[in-house]
């Protein structure tokens, strides 16, 4: 069962300083709350990154989107046992909000059982909230 959890954060930075600590996929401790260290291998697109949790769980991911143009940066967590699921796709759009910075933080979970969703959304939501504050923090 498809499910999406979508959120919208504004953060007080310019595009150009938020969009630089997100456009390589690098370094995402330094901002994402869940994630503990991450090991990237490749440049680019089609990049993989393994990503450590502070709850000791361990995310494989790949880069499948990164466009410059429009700052769209998405990934695939291609191994995960954190939620039920068998894949997901978060994708993140950046646009200018007056002085500071828009994001559209968009999960899509292919979910093999569907009764945790509620709690499943509202642990995201958080997470992605506190990781855009956080984000904002690194890029004023």
């Amino acid at each position: 069962m498809k499910k999406t959890i979508e959120t919208s954060h504004y953060i007080n930075a310019p595009l150009s300083k938020v969009w630089e600590n997100v456009k390589s996929g690098e370094n995402w401790e330094n901002w994402v709350v869940l994630i503990e260290s991450s090991t990237m291998n490749g440049e680019g697109e089609g990049a993989t990154r393994v990503c450590n949790t502070h709850e000791n769980g361990v995310l494989h991911e790949t880069i499948t989107k990164i466009d410059e143009e429009n700052k769209v940066f998405q990934y695939r967590i291609d191994k995960q046992e954190m939620v039920p699921a068998s894949s997901v796709l978060g994708t993140l759009t950046f646009s200018e909000e007056g002085e500071g910075t828009r994001l559209e933080w968009i999960a899509e979970l292919e979910l093999l059982d569907e009764e945790p969703f509620p709690q499943i959304k509202e642990m995201t939501s958080q997470m992605y909230a506190a990781s855009a504050q956080q984000l904002e923090t690194i890029s004023a």
